[in-house]
C-alpha cells in the first residue's frame, strides 16, 4: 500500500470510517485497553457485511499502531479490493502505524 491510500477516522461514539482509495466503509469499534486490542465491526450491508477484524492496537497521544493477523487482513483487503488471491500467511501479522490529524 502507498502512503495515504489507507486511513481510519475514528470517533468517541465508537464509530469509525476506513478510507482505502475512493471506499468509505462506516463501522463501529470497541477498544479494551487492558488487552490493547481494538475489535472493528463493519456495517450489515455490501461486501463486508458482518466483517470484524480484531486487531493488537497499541495508542500514544501522535500514533495508534495497528497489528492485524495477515490472512484475516488480507481476506479484509480482498472484500474491497479486485485481488482474488487467496494465498495463506498462516501465523504472520502485519500492521499499521497511523499518525494523528491535526484538526
Amino acid at each position: 500500500l502507498k502512503e495515504g491510500a489507507l486511513s481510519y477516522d475514528f470517533s468517541t461514539d465508537n464509530s469509525f470510517t476506513t478510507s482505502f482509495l475512493k471506499l468509505e466503509l462506516p463501522g463501529k469499534y470497541t477498544f479494551s485497553s487492558e488487552e490493547d486490542s481494538i475489535e472493528l465491526a463493519y456495517g450489515s450491508t455490501g461486501k463486508l457485511n458482518g466483517v470484524k477484524m480484531k486487531a493488537t492496537a497499541k495508542v500514544n497521544a501522535t500514533n495508534l499502531e495497528l497489528l492485524f493477523n495477515a490472512d484475516k487482513l488480507m481476506e479484509f483487503l480482498g472484500k474491497i479490493s479486485s485481488s482474488s488471491d487467496n494465498q495463506k500467511l498462516d501465523g504472520l501479522k502485519i500492521g499499521f502505524e497511523l499518525k494523528r490529524k491535526a484538526k
